[in-house]
């Protein structure tokens, strides 16, 4: 009777097994880090979709519904006076500049109190809402929304004035907190920097801009980073 002798692995054998699990193993790693960073950039998008339509779906909604619209080059206090106006309208309320669409970065919409009242000689201010952009210390600025609510006792003053006393008790909230201005002026050079509105007809806002998203939720600009762009325009009601 022949002993026969319990044959093991070879070495060769041992180091082809281990050579197909380790590329097996590979290609599962690879796909599951690939299905990580496709599921990244789709929370992303997601999310920069939703923040693009909420903060559209108010500016639009606050613009038709104002009577007046008021834009400067920025919310600094140098900017947001009567001459830093970018527009000015005659009395026929026509645009009064030989920019036809002057850009800015801070645009306030006006409400009148309606219906004025008999004893008062002009239309007085009950709410200005402002959106303007605030620079950050890394990265894009943020889009902010100010509120001045004067309904209880509407003012008299120019938009200016209640700007200048209102200023730092103002209602303010983050609306989109990384935007990348886009908007070009007629009178565009090297030198000039896009601004996020700009005012196509005396009553006529356009928005353009776009959103910047990573997955660390911070300022970045490496491939992981998502962006939309929006362009959008509000027809003040005047």
């Amino acid at each position: 009777m022949i002993n026969r002798m319990k044959r093991g692995f070879t070495l060769v054998e041992i180091l082809t097994a281990m050579g197909l699990v380790g590329f097996i193993a590979a290609g599962a790693m690879g796909f599951y880090v690939q299905s990580i960073k496709n599921g990244n950039a789709s929370e992303q998008n997601i999310e920069l979709g939703s923040t693009m339509r909420t903060f559209m779906d108010e500016m639009i909604f606050s613009g038709s519904r104002s009577h007046e619209l008021v834009l400067y080059r920025s919310s600094v206090a140098a900017d947001r006076t009567a001459a830093g106006r970018l527009v000015v309208l005659n009395s026929d309320n026509e645009i009064e500049t030989d920019d036809i669409c002057p850009t800015g970065n801070f645009a306030v919409f006006v409400f009148y109190e309606l219906p004025k009242p008999a004893a008062v000689d002009q239309y007085r201010i009950s709410k200005l809402v402002g959106y303007f952009l605030e620079q950050t210390d890394t990265g894009p600025a943020a889009l902010v929304r100010m509120t001045i609510d004067l309904s209880s006792s509407p003012s008299e003053d120019t938009v200016e004035e209640i700007l200048a006393d209102h200023w730092n008790s103002a209602q303010r909230r983050t609306i989109a907190p990384r935007v990348t201005p886009l908007a070009l002026s007629d009178g565009y050079t090297e030198e000039t920097m896009p601004q996020l509105f700009y005012r196509r007809a005396s009553q006529n806002l356009a928005v353009c801009g776009q959103l910047m998203q990573s997955a660390a939720r911070k300022n970045t600009k490496d491939r992981n980073t998502q962006t939309r762009t929006f362009f959008f325009n509000i027809t003040v009601r005047s």
